[in-house]
């Protein structure tokens, strides 16, 4: 794994939680805090062995294209409801321009939004919930474990020369099944310029 591709992913999960932290910011003091509530749901579901698994293959199609993916880092977050409307939002709003890769700066802002989330997950002492892991060199192929059944955030970058292309795909992890989820083109979840 490249510097560059360690160094996007972690602005990336950074800029996300930044992103979702604002969200449930601006709904602070009008109800229940559903970060909270996320985050104590699914400890509880996990000290019952209410688990299941996530597995699947980030790629993209074409001859060359897997070797980019092989080696990568894939994260998976606890997905309170204002995260998963902060990334619905962000990439509705990707598609309205047809994909057109975001500008650097843009790109720094959707990272600030999760960074301040993986931060105030970590700060209330629920960091162990998000997993972090790398895909096989084979395959490019990643697996999680013993998963709190519940809602996750399924999060990866890859780097070109010219763009960073982000995965942030919501999943719903259920107790005693294994979920197939792949990373690939079509839910891309933001692309933006180096």
């Amino acid at each position: 794994m490249t510097r560059q591709t360690m160094r996007s992913m972690t602005l990336l999960i950074l800029g996300m939680s930044a992103l979702a932290w604002g969200c449930a910011s601006t709904q602070s003091g009008s109800g229940p805090d559903t970060l909270n509530v996320t985050l104590t749901s699914l400890r509880e579901r996990q000290a019952a062995g209410a688990v299941g698994s996530v597995h699947g293959h980030h790629f993209f199609g074409g001859p060359d294209a897997l070797k980019q993916f092989k080696d990568s880092v894939v994260s998976l977050i606890p997905l309170a409801p204002a995260l998963e409307a902060a990334v619905a939002e962000a990439h509705q709003d990707y598609l309205a321009n047809r994909r057109s890769p975001l500008s650097p700066q843009a790109i720094r802002q959707r990272w600030a939004i999760l960074d301040r989330y993986v931060a105030q997950v970590k700060r209330r002492g629920f960091g162990t919930l998000i997993r972090v892991t790398t895909t096989d060199a084979k395959e490019a192929r990643f697996e999680f474990s013993d998963v709190p059944a519940g809602r996750w955030l399924l999060v990866a970058a890859a780097t070109s020369p010219v763009s960073v292309t982000y995965w942030a795909v919501p999943i719903e992890v259920q107790a005693g099944w294994s979920l197939r989820q792949h990373l690939y083109e079509a839910n891309v979840w933001l692309e933006g310029l180096n």
